[in-house]
């Protein structure tokens, strides 16, 4: 039995341009690939024509038909920015309470956070008796103005000294681990 051959059909590969002429490429059914030159019609300008052009009247026209809307003008408040770095902590305190609600406000959290995260291997400065001392004298300061209460004066405790150990007799100081803070609006 005789194989049936496949019969390439002579097709355009590839078209070329170079230097202003465009060549087709052939590949012929043998294999072989022919280069044929393809003429190109370039129409050239009659003298009498023109391109469209546009006056200066209609763009006038055109211009004065489109309304021009301008954006509506947005009032921008000034911001005022105060750095947390210029605020001392008695300041940083008023500015927390007065964004807090109404109601009982627990403080010891806050507090601790304003001397920062301890050092590795050291402890947290507001567990130093110095610390608790100014966290109590700001407290006071606090509590004395009026406008907010601290609750069961719990803030005049921190500092002390107490016996959690009556074995040992060993002296420990009041801190905010030992002390629950809360205080309440007044007003």
């Amino acid at each position: 039995m005789a194989k049936a051959k496949k019969v390439k059909e002579n097709k355009v590969i590839a078209e070329v341009t170079h230097s202003g002429i465009t060549e087709n490429i052939h590949m012929e059914n043998d294999g072989t690939i022919t280069i044929t030159p393809v003429e190109t019609i370039i129409e050239e300008p009659i003298v009498g024509d023109e391109p469209p052009s546009v006056t200066l009247d209609e763009v006038e026209e055109v211009v004065e038909e489109t309304p021009i809307t301008e954006p509506p003008v947005q009032k921008v408040e000034e911001v005022k920015v105060i750095s947390n770095e210029e605020l001392t902590n008695e300041e940083k305190l008023l500015k927390f309470l007065e964004s807090r609600d109404k109601g009982e406000i627990k403080l010891n959290d806050f507090l601790k956070s304003l001397y920062g995260v301890p050092k590795y291997n050291e402890p947290a400065l507001w567990l130093k008796q110095s610390s608790s001392k100014e966290i109590r004298n700001m407290l006071d300061k606090l509590n004395k103005q009026g406008d907010y209460q601290v609750v069961n004066g719990n803030h005049l405790r921190l500092g002390a000294f107490y016996y959690p150990d009556t074995t040992t007799m060993k002296t420990e100081y009041h801190n905010l681990n030992t002390v629950p803070i809360s205080v309440v609006k007044v007003n």
